[in-house]
């Protein structure tokens, strides 16, 4: 079974004049480099807070609404009272991808492209709809973006190979 993530980027973005422009290459390495690691730090953040015993509050997505901002729930109150084992806290498939395994590729990851901000967020919902881990990566908009917070990619499992490619197969590598 293969194992992979998947980063989608956005190819353009609205520029100050109304046209659209690229973002730097820094700038969009920096932004793949979150959705890469956002499920692995969300988790371990959790389990960390579990492990000092303070409330773990987690991110219930509303089913109907997945781009309205998530309300934060105790952990308890959907039946998760204890601090986890490693082996808990991440799926059979996530932790063969983390685990090197000599002459058997670990850590693939795949960075693909989109055109547009509308695009990404379909991606992303079609994502969250087949039950893959995936993590809409919003920049500040503190440097490249004047300000204004920006969808910049999407990061999807990882996952089985299989699951991932019905949603992102048709789209072009950056």
């Amino acid at each position: 079974m293969a194992i992979k993530q998947v980063i989608v980027v956005r190819k353009q973005y609205p520029d100050n004049k109304g046209g659209l422009k690229q973002i730097q290459v820094g700038k969009e390495m920096a932004q793949v480099a979150h959705a890469s690691l956002a499920f692995l730090t969300r988790r371990i953040q959790k389990q960390l807070e579990a492990e000092r015993g303070k409330i773990v509050y987690v991110d219930k997505i509303n089913p109907k609404d997945p781009l309205a901002p998530p309300v934060k729930v105790p952990a308890s109150f959907l039946g998760g009272r204890e601090p986890k084992k490693i082996k808990d806290i991440f799926s059979k498939a996530e932790l063969e991808w983390m685990i090197e395994v000599p002459g058997e590729k670990s850590f693939a990851k795949i960075v693909l492209q989109c055109d547009s901000e509308e695009e990404l967020i379909k991606i992303y919902e079609k994502a969250k709809a087949a039950g893959l881990e995936s993590h809409l990566i919003i920049d500040s908009g503190a440097t490249e973006f004047h300000g204004i917070p920006t969808k910049t990619c999407v990061g999807i499992g990882p996952d089985e190979a299989e699951k991932i490619d019905a949603i992102t197969g048709s789209l072009k590598l950056r």
